[in-house]
């Protein structure tokens, strides 16, 4: 029986590239591990934020500068959870607090919005990570029991615990083995500036075809395999509105940049090469700043 091996990224929409990045290298402490174009769109940033090697699940945003803002509700991630070394979390209390930005302490985990709208939340958790890192998520269903059924049944995550609001979910003990869902049906919402687009899942590279079929199987309606040159992917959407992505482990992102150099050049895919020109005289180019 094939299963999924937790999270592989998630992709939200946001507004002006610049401040994305400012926000969630200098203020968050996240590194920009990759700057290339939505494939889907060749006027359109794709950024991706990591640990300093890459390594952990990817925090990525599709920037749309003139986009309104909406509101999270049913099909989406309600909030992003991040985690961090017990010892850093009373820093990033005290930097928020220098820095005037609003947050809620809600028992060990902080909650707050970036400046798009995005619901963000940093946990403790003792890890090998110097910096907060996308761990987990909190989601919100048109239908939750078809979405726990998608979780259960097919992805392969299990029931760990369960109250009134939640229900907490695990396939792994590593970073990104966990999700929450939450018990309630909420009208399905809008994907615009400051909601997440989709959420990512770590699958096998030599099973990607075999769960094209299964999701078949099952009464989805996935898309063809696509190549997104750092791994290939599929997407669907589960009977609880929510957006999946199914993407392999390889080929990785340090497949045409070393780890020393992540995220510091701008790389345009290959489909959209001939495009060059006016790629660069459309989009503001990005200026990376020392991490303090």
């Amino acid at each position: 029986m094939i299963k999924t091996y937790g999270l592989h990224h998630i992709s939200a929409l946001v507004g002006d590239a610049q401040t994305n990045v400012d926000y969630y290298t200098q203020i968050l402490g996240m590194r920009l591990v990759k700057q290339t174009l939505n494939y889907d769109d060749k006027f359109t940033y794709h950024l991706y934020f990591s640990d300093n090697k890459g390594e952990t699940p990817l925090l990525t945003t599709f920037p749309f500068p003139t986009q309104e803002k909406t509101k999270v509700s049913g099909g989406q991630v309600m909030t992003q959870i991040l985690s961090v070394n017990p010892d850093k979390f009373d820093e990033i209390i005290q930097n928020f607090d220098r820095m005037g930005i609003e947050y809620e302490l809600d028992l060990d985990r902080l909650i707050f919005k970036d400046p798009d709208g995005l619901r963000l939340s940093i946990q403790k958790k003792v890890n090998n990570y110097s910096q907060p890192i996308l761990d987990s998520a909190e989601i919100l269903s048109v239908n939750y029991l078809k979405t726990l059924q998608l979780f259960t049944d097919i992805l392969g995550y299990e029931i760990v615990d369960e109250d009134d609001r939640r229900i907490y979910l695990k396939i792994h003990d590593d970073i990104g083995g966990e999700l929450i869902l939450l018990k309630e049906n909420t009208p399905m919402g809008q994907i615009m500036r400051g909601t997440v687009h989709h959420i990512a899942f770590k699958v096998k590279d030599d099973e990607i075809e075999d769960w094209r079929k299964l999701l078949l199987e099952k009464g989805y309606f996935p898309t063809e395999i696509k190549d997104r040159n750092y791994f290939k992917s599929l997407y669907f959407r589960d009977k609880g509105g929510v957006i999946v992505e199914l993407a392999t482990f390889g080929p990785g992102i340090t497949l045409d940049e070393d780890v020393e150099e992540l995220g510091e050049t701008f790389i345009i895919p290959k489909h959209f090469k001939e495009f060059k020109d006016e790629i660069f005289t459309r989009l503001k180019s990005i200026k990376l700043k020392e991490n303090e």
